[in-house]
């Protein structure tokens, strides 16, 4: 498999309303340079039409892996953003209480959860690549080299240590 086709990923994003699935997408969008962004209504809710959707794609055949992600928010997070909609005209009043009766639906479906509350949608995303956990890992793992003790033994020579470098390579 060549290394383009390695690299394609599938994203999921899934939630109920009001939790910036939109917002999220668009700035995976963003990041993603040779992205497609699909943004619609469709209801993921439940495992088994995710699963339905994934086995009428080729997924195999175009080498790619699938991320399904479900964004969930705290009920207090996800109720405000529904009230500031219905507010300004963009939501109906009864939007708060479906959003909020769906929300337990999506944080048990088996998906990747990503908690939205108080995250830019950039963090979101990063959350959602997975680059945010990478580069946590790569700075724990800086940060343990440096506080590492060097070691250092004046009794071994450098030629020794080029020796001991050529045995192991071949080991």
């Amino acid at each position: 498999m060549n290394r383009v086709t390695a690299r394609k990923t599938l994203y999921l994003v899934g939630g109920p309303m009001g939790v910036g699935k939109s917002t999220v997408c668009r700035e995976l969008n963003r990041m993603l340079p040779r992205s497609v962004l699909l943004d619609g209504d469709w209801v993921m809710h439940e495992r088994a039409i995710v699963e339905e959707l994934l086995a009428r794609l080729p997924i195999a055949e175009c080498g790619a892996q699938v991320r399904w992600v479900s964004l969930v928010a705290s009920e207090e997070e996800l109720r405000g953003r529904i009230e500031r909609d219905v507010d300004s005209g963009l939501r109906e009043a009864d939007a708060v209480e479906r959003a909020l009766a769906y929300l337990p639906l999506y944080r048990e479906l088996g998906s990747e959860l990503v908690d939205t509350t108080g995250r830019s949608p950039r963090e979101v995303a990063e959350l959602v690549t997975g680059r945010r956990e990478r580069f946590r890992r790569l700075t724990q793992a800086i940060e343990a080299d440096a506080a590492a003790e060097p070691a250092w033994d004046p009794s071994v020579s450098d030629r020794d240590l080029l020796n001991a470098e050529r045995v192991s390579r071949f080991d």
